[in-house]
C-alpha cells in the first residue's frame, strides 16, 4: 500500500535581505505575503551570496551572528547551531537533508556547494508543527532557480589549500509553459591535515548536480527535479579496537545522497487549491580504509503531502493537509529497520485585523510503533504592523511545541540500542521589534528567544570494564538567546552594520545547571558595505565568544576575531567576478587556554581550522541563446 502511495505521488502530478520576490514559502509550506508571515525568517537572496563570494551552505550560515558552524577540518562533517540551539532542518527546494541511518538523522554534508541557488530562507523557532522531527530548532530551505531566459553559464573559482572547483548551468525556455534547467558542479580540494601535527592532507573531491523542470498552463502549476551529491572526504583519525591512527593516508568517507521529487497544484476554483508534494531520497555513507569498505551506512525515506488551500481573501489561507512519511536504515550492524509516520496537519494564515497579522497550525502525530503515542503539537504567532511618517515598527510573537521521534540508529545499533525509547519533546517562544527608520535608512531590531528541550535522548556508560553503553531518555536543556542589530545607510551606497546575539545554553536534567559544549557565548558581527552599480567590497569582523569542550567541560576556547573581506566586479552584463578573503590579520584560533590546538574528531569535533588568511576567487559568465 506504501509503495503505491509513493508511485501515485510520482506519476500524478542581518545583513542585507534585500530581494524583489514579495513572497515567502518556508514558514508554513504556503506562498504568503512577507507581512502575512509572523515567524523570524531570513532570506539571502542570490545577489547577496554572489556579491560576497559565499560557495557553500556553511559560508552563509557562517555569515549570521545567529549562526555558529562546528566541523571536523576544512571540509569534514559540520553541525550548525542557530542561537547557541541544535542543528536546523537543512532542505534544498523543500526536501530535506537527511539520513535516517544517522545517529541524529543529519548526514553532515551543510558543507555543500550552492547550485544555482535563486535564494536561501532561514526560520529561526520551532518548525515541527510544519516539517516534523527534525526541525524543532528551525528551518534553513535553498531554493533554487527557476528559469527565465535560455543562457548557458559557466562558473569557476580557486582557492586556497589548492581548492577548484568548475560548473556549467544551461537554462531552456521552450514555451510561456514550460522550462528547464540542468547544472553540475565539480569540486577538488587539496585540503590540510585535521590533526595539527598531522602531514597527510585532507582535502575532498565530489560533484553536485541539479536538474528541474517547470510546466504551467491555466489553473495547473508542476514542477519537477533531481538532486544529486558526490562527495569524498579524507579523514583522520581511524581507530581499530582502543588504537588510534591519527594520520592515516588511505581513510576516507564516500556520501552518495540524491533525490527526486514532485510537486503539483491544481486550482479547480478561484479560491481552492489542491496541492501534492512528494519526494524519495537515498543516502549511503561508506568508510574505506585501505581499499577495503571498513563500515557502511544507508538511509531512505519517501514523502507524500496532499493539501488543500482555501483563500479567504487575498490576506486569510486555511490549511488541511495529509502527510505520510516512510524512513529506512541498514547498517553494518543491522538489517533495514522502518518507521512511518502519519500527520494531519491544518492551520490559518492571515489578518484578524488591518494591520495584525494572526498565523497558527496544528498538526497530528500518528507514529507507526506502539510504545510511541498519538501526539498533538501546534505553533502559533502573531505580527502588529505600526506605521508613522517616518517609522515603520513590526512586533512579533510565536510559540510551537515540537516532537522528535528516536532515530532508527538510536532504536536498533547492537548494544547501544533501546528499543524501549521516547519521543523527545520541546517548547519555544520567540519575540521580535523591528524598527525601520527615514524610508528604511535606519533601522535596528531585537529578538529573544527561549528553549526548552525535555525527555532527551542521551548516551550512558553502563559497563565500565568493557566501556559499553545504552541510549536513554531523561536529559533536559534550557536555551536562551538574544539578538540585537543595526544596519544605516549614512550617505548613499554605503551601509554600516551590527548584529550581536548572546547565547546562555545548559543542561538542566539533575536540577543542576551545566553549561552545553561548543556553544559560544556570544557572536557579533560588524562590517560595511560599499556598492556602486559594478562594483561591491565589504569588511566584516565576526567574533566568536568563549566555548567549553572536553570531559566535564574541562576546556574552555578564548573568543577570537576574524577580519573578512569581499569583492565582486561586473566586467559586463555577462561576465562577473568576485574575491573572498577571510582572516585577513592570520588570527590563530581554536585553541584551548592553554594554547593548545584540538585536534581529534573523535575526541574533540570541529577545531582543526585555518589558522593563516585564506582566499577564493571566482568568475561567473553567462552566454544567453
Amino acid at each position: 500500500m506504501k509503495k503505491m502511495l509513493l508511485l501515485a505521488g510520482f506519476l500524478s502530478f542581518v545583513f542585507s535581505i534585500a530581494i524583489s520576490d514579495p513572497y515567502l514559502i518556508t514558514a508554513n509550506k504556503i506562498k504568503q505575503k512577507r507581512e502575512n508571515v509572523t515567524e523570524n525568517v531570513i532570506v539571502i537572496s542570490k545577489k547577496v551570496i554572489e556579491k560576497r563570494g559565499l560557495k557553500t551552505v556553511n559560508d552563509v550560515l557562517n555569515s549570521l551572528s545567529t549562526f555558529y558552524v562546528p566541523k571536523n577540518g576544512l571540509y569534514g562533517l559540520s553541525s550548525p547551531k542557530i542561537s547557541g540551539d541544535s542543528l536546523p532542518l537543512i532542505m534544498i527546494d523543500g526536501v530535506p537533508l537527511k539520513d535516517p541511518s544517522g545517529i541524529g538523522r543529519q548526514n553532515g554534508n551543510s558543507n555543500i556547494l550552492l547550485n544555482d541557488v535563486a535564494k536561501i530562507e532561514i526560520i529561526s523557532g520551532n518548525e515541527s508543527t510544519i516539517y516534523g522531527t527534525f526541525a524543532s530548532s528551525g528551518v534553513v530551505n535553498i531554493i533554487t532557480e527557476k528559469p527565465k531566459s535560455n543562457k548557458v553559464i559557466f562558473s569557476t573559482s580557486y582557492g586556497s589549500y589548492k581548492d577548484y572547483t568548475t560548473g556549467i548551468s544551461v537554462s531552456n525556455v521552450f514555451s510561456e509553459n514550460l522550462s528547464m534547467i540542468n547544472s553540475i558542479k565539480y569540486q577538488n580540494a587539496e585540503g590540510k591535515s585535521t590533526n595539527v601535527n598531522g602531514k597527510e592532507k585532507d582535502g575532498v573531491f565530489g560533484t553536485n548536480f541539479l536538474s528541474k523542470f517547470f510546466y504551467k498552463k491555466d489553473k495547473m502549476n508542476f514542477s519537477s527535479g533531481l538532486h544529486y551529491i558526490y562527495n569524498q572526504l579524507d579523514l583522520d583519525n581511524k581507530y581499530i579496537g582502543w588504537s588510534k591512527i591519527e594520520d592515516p593516508s588511505d581513510y576516507y568517507q564516500k556520501l552518495k545522497s540524491w533525490d527526486i521529487f514532485f510537486n503539483g497544484l491544481i486550482n479547480p476554483m478561484e479560491q481552492l487549491s489542491l496541492s501534492l508534494n512528494s519526494s524519495y531520497s537515498e543516502t549511503n555513507r561508506e568508510y574505506v580504509y585501505k581499499g577495503k569498505t571498513d563500515s557502511e551506512f544507508k538511509g531512505k525515506f519517501y514523502n507524500v503531502d496532499i493539501k488543500t488551500i482555501y483563500d479567504l481573501n487575498k490576506n486569510n489561507k486555511f490549511l488541511l493537509s495529509f502527510t505520510l512519511y516512510d524512513e529506512f536504515a541498514k547498517t553494518d550492524s543491522f538489517d533495514t529497520k522502518e518507521m512511518d509516520t502519519k500527520n494531519i496537519i491544518f492551520g490559518y494564515f492571515g489578518k484578524v485585523v488591518p494591520f495584525v497579522s494572526f498565523n497558527f497550525s496544528g498538526r497530528v502525530v500518528i507514529p507507526s510503533k506502539d510504545n510511541f503515542d498519538t501526539k498533538f503539537i501546534y505553533k502559533a504567532g502573531i505580527s502588529q504592523k505600526i506605521v508613522s511618517d517616518d517609522s515603520l515598527i513590526i512586533l512579533k510573537l510565536n510559540y510551537g511545541t515540537g516532537y522528535n521521534l528516536p532515530t532508527l540508529f538510536n532504536l536498533y545499533a547492537p548494544i547501544y540500542g533501546n528499543k524501549d525509547l521516547d519521543a523527545e519533546t520541546s517548547k519555544t517562544i520567540e519575540a521580535v521589534i523591528d524598527n525601520k527608520l527615514f524610508d528604511n535608512r535606519l533601522s535596528f531590531s531585537f529578538s529573544y528567544k527561549k528553549s526548552i528541550y525535555e525527555n532527551l535522548i542521551y548516551y550512558k556508560i553502563v559497563n565500565w570494564t568493557t566501556y559499553e553503553g545504552k541510549y536513554f531518555n531523561g536529559n533536559k536543556n534550557e536555551i536562551d538567546s538574544y539578538s540585537v542589530g543595526m544596519k544605516a545607510n549614512p550617505i548613499k551606497n554605503i551601509k554600516i552594520y551590527n548584529n550581536y546575539t548572546h547565547n546562555t545554553a545548559n543542561d538542566i536534567s539533575n536540577g543542576q545547571r551545566v553549561r552545553m559544549k561548543r556553544v559560544p557565548s556570544y557572536t557579533n558581527v560588524a562590517g560595511v558595505e560599499y556598492n556602486l552599480k559594478r562594483f561591491f567590497c565589504a569588511f566584516e569582523l565576526k567574533t566568536i565568544g568563549e566555548r567549553v569542550d572536553g570531559y566535564m567541560n574541562s576546556k574552555k576556547l578564548d573568543p577570537f576575531t576574524l577580519l573578512n573581506a569581499s569583492f565582486s566586479y561586473n566586467i559586463n552584463k555577462n561576465l562577473k567576478m568576485a574575491l573572498r578573503i577571510e582572516n585577513i590579520t592570520s588570527v590563530e584560533y581554536d585553541v584551548d587556554s592553554t594554547g593548545n590546538h584540538f585536534s581529534g574528531y573523535v575526541l574533540v569535533p570541529g577545531y582543526s581550522t585555518p589558522d593563516k588568511t585564506t582566499f577564493n576567487f571566482s568568475l561567473k559568465y553567462s552566454l544567453p541563446f
